[in-house]
């Protein structure tokens, strides 16, 4: 699966960099292994900390992206849905995601809930297992149209024709 996310980043120009720590908008380090920095097209990663999730997570913020930069109408239901989702509340109440975010509009907290759906389901789908329902309630059908977005633009990176930018 990192090898598959590492292929979408270098088509999309998407620089990975190894830092020593993670840092907020202000300089602070916060407690993460990770962070997408959409508007630089960066992940930075402290290396050797990665877990399994975190290049698709860092993934999952830019297809986020790329849904909000389109006015995709998937991203307008997911956002004004996502705060019935269990993996929401856990987002709003985790001391990292408060850290991280502080400051921060309500945006912020949903895109990521958005980004750890999307995650978890790559995550469950490249594993071969079922996502949890009190992860996300499957019966919206969101995951298909999500899917499918993604492999459209992920079929676009690894052929090659991302010449222009997608953000």
């Amino acid at each position: 699966l990192d090898e598959k996310m590492l292929l979408f980043f270098e088509q999309l120009g998407i620089d990975i960099k190894t830092v020593d720590k993670i840092l907020d908008k202000n300089g602070q380090p916060i407690s993460a292994v990770a962070k997408a920095k959409i508007a630089e097209k960066i992940v930075e990663v402290i290396g050797g900390k990665l877990n399994p999730k975190s290049l698709p997570e860092e993934a999952a913020h830019f297809f986020v992206a790329l849904l909000k930069a389109q006015k995709h109408p998937l991203y307008n239901s997911m956002y004004n849905n996502i705060e019935q989702y269990e993996i929401y509340q856990n987002i709003i109440t985790d001391k990292r995601y408060l850290e991280a975010y502080k400051g921060e509009p309500l945006s912020k907290f949903k895109d990521e809930a958005i980004g750890q759906v999307i995650v978890e389901h790559i995550f469950n789908q490249e594993h071969g297992e079922e996502t949890p329902a009190k992860i996300i309630r499957v019966e919206t059908g969101w995951w298909p149209k999500i899917w499918n977005f993604i492999k459209k633009i992920f079929s676009r990176a690894v052929k090659g024709a991302t010449n222009a930018d997608p953000f």
